[in-house]
């Protein structure tokens, strides 16, 4: 029973972690999107 219970904490704590990676990912490729998006508006188009 108490093998259980650490599998099951250990395998919270994993995707935990994991959800966390992913929002951070999901953040990251959200601002980047931005960021160029502010880019391309704000770049005359005789320069690109």
């Amino acid at each position: 029973m108490d093998e259980l219970w650490v599998a099951t904490v250990a395998g919270s704590c994993v995707l935990v972690i994991a959800t966390m990676f992913v929002a951070g990912h999901y953040r990251r490729e959200r601002r980047r999107r931005e960021l160029l998006r502010q880019l391309e508006h704000d770049t005359p188009a005789a320069l690109g």
